[in-house]
């Protein structure tokens, strides 16, 4: 993942002395643990460095405050729950990363998702129509969104339609890519004749997949690989657009739950640092971001979210 480890070992080298300081800790930890963050962590640490210096409500209080809302509804009372039972389905899923079968009755689950997620838009002040709430849901149960670039896009990409994909036009032109790309293709789709080479050819005609017959991370993997630091930067940006409402609620959700007090207007802010730099220079977002969380709770909690941000379970 060329470009993208680029722009990210980029933004932590610029960062790290400072927020090793700020942390109380040695650079080389916080590099570690920067490095590891999942890609919506990643995002979210920029966005809150690119926005406001005051933030919404984060972990506990958050949890706690969906949780009271949803277990209000009376669909949610119906079935015996409470708010505790409620936050701990909540920290199941965003923080702890348990999947969603947190409750055994499938039928319970359903409800409770549906009534939660609605407290949670209330909660962030987002917005979503019918199919954007199927879109978040499965994006948060997915599992595969709190990952590395290319497994978290390549769910993106599954979930949400039309997205366009920045980093085909590196592809473009190069056989050897291309073959590369198919064969990719190949591993994704095993066992569906001709459907590798359609969706490569979907991809190299408009830059965005028509089909989504599956989770396409071998081919993301290689579209990263391949991708140039101008090239991610923009896929970023086509992630959080405006209109992308499903993909930024997930990313608040995760944020907010896991202790970054992220606003949906700071991905905003983020977007245009990331779109309208020639080379974008991450380093100043993950430093103010640092100092900020350092700051509002010492050094130790900012440590604390960076490792319930790694691709690893949180805990």
């Amino acid at each position: 993942m060329r470009g993208f480890e680029k722009l990210r070992e980029r933004a932590i080298d610029r960062a790290a002395s400072t927020l090793g300081e700020r942390a109380g800790s040695d650079a080389t930890e916080v590099v570690d643990l920067l490095d590891d963050t999942t890609l919506p962590g990643f995002l979210a640490l920029l966005g809150r460095g690119a926005g406001s210096a005051s933030g919404p409500s984060v972990e506990r209080d958050f949890l706690r405050s969906v949780a009271t809302a949803a277990a209000e509804h009376a669909e949610v009372e119906d079935l015996g729950l409470n708010a505790g039972d409620v936050e701990s389905l909540l920290r199941g899923l965003l923080v702890e990363r348990r999947g969603p079968q947190v409750l055994a009755n499938e039928q319970v689950q359903d409800v409770v998702w549906k009534v939660a997620l609605k407290a949670l838009e209330r909660e962030t002040g987002i917005d979503l129509d019918e199919e954007q709430r199927r879109q978040v849901l499965a994006l948060l149960t997915s599992g595969e969104f709190f990952a590395d670039a290319s497994h978290s896009v390549a769910t993106v990409l599954h979930a949400v339609p039309g997205i366009p994909i920045a980093l085909v036009r590196d592809v473009i032109g190069s056989p050897l890519r291309v073959a590369r790309l198919t064969a990719a293709a190949l591993r994704d789709l095993a066992g569906v004749p001709g459907s590798a080479h359609a969706v490569v050819a979907d991809l190299l005609a408009d830059g965005d997949l028509d089909q989504h017959p599956a989770v396409m991370v071998h081919t993301l993997e290689q579209l990263f690989h391949f991708a140039t630091v101008e090239s991610v930067a923009d896929m970023l940006g086509q992630l959080i657009r405006p209109d992308n409402k499903s993909v930024r609620l997930a990313i608040v959700i995760y944020a907010r739950a896991n202790g970054v007090p992220l606003k949906e207007s700071d991905l905003d802010v983020l977007r245009t640092t990331l779109l309208q730099a020639e080379r974008p220079d991450l380093g100043p977002l993950l430093v103010v971001a640092g100092e900020r969380m350092a700051d509002e709770h010492g050094g130790a909690h900012f440590k604390r979210v960076l490792a319930r941000l790694g691709t690893a379970t949180g805990d």
